[in-house]
């Protein structure tokens, strides 16, 4: 089998400071969040930022395990 080069892979092309970008945006949507389960879209909109910064957001909430994603977009905390 031929050699996979990997390096476009392992080269991290993002700006220094979007890493602060999207822990900023976890810690805003951590505060809209509650117990009572609200859709992704209604957060996307409450927190005013890009859908992107939102989103990735919301996945680093949900791997850390301080929200959890229930069935049809909602989320809710853990």
């Amino acid at each position: 089998m031929p050699a996979i080069d990997i390096a476009p892979f392992a080269s991290d092309n993002r700006p220094a400071n979007q890493e602060d970008d999207i822990a900023r945006a976890a810690r805003a949507m951590h505060q809209l969040i509650s117990e009572t389960p609200m859709h992704r879209d209604d957060l996307l909109r409450r927190q005013a930022a890009p859908a992107w910064l939102g989103l990735a957001a919301l996945s680093e909430l949900e791997i850390s395990g301080v929200i959890t994603a229930c069935d049809g977009g909602y989320y809710s905390r853990s």
